[in-house]
C-alpha cells in the first residue's frame, strides 16, 4: 500500500500552526490566559484537514493490517525518539524505587506500564497513574496513532455518505460537550482524550472539507 502525501503546503494554515505552537508554550508555561488550552485542539484540526486534502483521492486497503501499517508509517520517525524518553524515565522511577523501596506491586505496574507505552495504547486505560504516566506527554503520540489507524475508515466513509458525515460529526460533538460538562470521574482523562476532543477535531476537520 503506498503511503505517499502531497508535500504541497497551504501557506494560510501557518499562521494557525504558529499560533498552536504558541500555546501549548504557553500553557505549559503556565501562563495566566485560558487561549493556549486551544493548542493541541488546533494541532488535531490542522491534521484532520491537512489527511483530507493529501488523501482525498486515494483508495485505502481497510484490512487491519493495512491500517495499521499506515498507522505506523506516520509516526515512525518519532517512535525511537518515545522508546529513548520512555527509557530515561523508566531509570528514573527505577532509581527512586532503588532508593525507597520495592514491592512485587510496583514491579508489575511498571513491567504493565512498559508494556502499554511500547504498543501507544497507555490512553486507553482510564486512570492518569497510567496514561500519563512514564513519559507522560507521549499520550499524544497513543491518540495520534490510534486516529492514523482509523483514518482509511473514516475517510472512506465521509466520502461515500458525506451528508451522514455531517449528521455523526454533530452528534459526536453534542457527546464531547456532554463528557466535558457532567463526567468527573477517573475515565475522564481518556474519555476527553480519545472519544472527545482528538476525534471530534479531526472528525469535524474531515467532515467541513
Amino acid at each position: 500500500m503506498s503511503c505517499t502525501i502531497q508535500h504541497e503546503k497551504i501557506q494560510s494554515l501557518q499562521i494557525l500552526r504558529a499560533l498552536a505552537f504558541l500555546g501549548i508554550f504557553l500553557e505549559h508555561a503556565a501562563a495566566p490566559v485560558s487561549w493556549p488550552k486551544l493548542g493541541v485542539s488546533i494541532f488535531f484540526v490542522l491534521s484532520g484537514f491537512l489527511m483530507v486534502y493529501s488523501y482525498q483521492n486515494r483508495k485505502f486497503p481497510n484490512t487491519i493490517k493495512d491500517c495499521l501499517f499506515f498507522s505506523w508509517t506516520k509516526i515512525r520517525k518519532l517512535y525511537p525518539l518515545h522508546i529513548i524518553t520512555m527509557l530515561c524515565a523508566v531509570i528514573i522511577e527505577l532509581t527512586v524505587r532503588f532508593l525507597t523501596g520495592w514491592s512485587i506491586k510496583a514491579v508489575i505496574q511498571l513491567i504493565l506500564k512498559l508494556l502499554l507505552h511500547i504498543f501507544l495504547i497507555q490512553t486507553w486505560i482510564p486512570y492518569s497513574t497510567v496514561n500519563i504516566s512514564l513519559n507522560g506527554v507521549a499520550w499524544y503520540l497513543s491518540v495520534t496513532a490510534f486516529l492514523y489507524a482509523v483514518f482509511p475508515y473514516l475517510n472512506s466513509f465521509v466520502r461515500k455518505h458525506y451528508s451522514r458525515a455531517w449528521f455523526w460529526c454533530i452528534m459526536v460533538v453534542l457527546f464531547r460537550l456532554y463528557v466535558a460538562f457532567h463526567w468527573r470521574t477517573a475515565w475522564d482523562f481518556s474519555i476527553r482524550f480519545i472519544s472527545g476532543s482528538c476525534i471530534i477535531f479531526r472528525f469535524s476537520g474531515w467532515a467541513i472539507f
